[in-house]
């Protein structure tokens, strides 16, 4: 798959990263596996690395596909969670602001950073 995850237990902390093209099928498939791995608990930060990912071929339906999974494995086991997205670009950037329209509830706050170091210099504040 071309969606990469790897779960650090020690941080509580998940690191996603996108490589190649991704559709909408490779959202929902990969993250439903990485939901269902036994090292992952609900209220794991994340960060999601676009950089080098082809993002085309997702559409508003697969990202919305996608909140609707991650609520359903969130939403009333933990009180809320944080994602830090590296958005290299425009449309990486536009459709995390899609994603994160989704929901204005703020149990899943999204942050963007273009530089990965600022990304991680953010998470060790929370």
């Amino acid at each position: 798959m071309p969606i990469l995850h790897a779960i650090d237990t020690e941080k509580s902390i998940v690191i996603s990263t996108w490589v190649g093209e991704i559709s909408d099928a490779d959202l929902v498939e990969s993250y439903r596996k990485h939901f269902e791995n036994e090292k992952w608990e609900p209220g794991f930060s994340s960060i999601v690395d676009l950089r080098t990912a082809a993002l085309n071929s997702i559409t508003d339906e697969g990202l919305f596909a996608l909140f609707k999974l991650v609520r359903s494995y969130t939403e009333g086991e933990c009180d809320g969670f944080t994602s830090v997205i590296i958005a290299p670009d425009d449309l990486a950037r536009e459709l995390t602001a899609k994603f994160d329209s989704f929901s204005n509830d703020g149990f899943h706050t999204i942050e963007i950073f273009e530089d990965i170091q600022e990304a991680y210099k953010f998470l060790r504040r929370l």
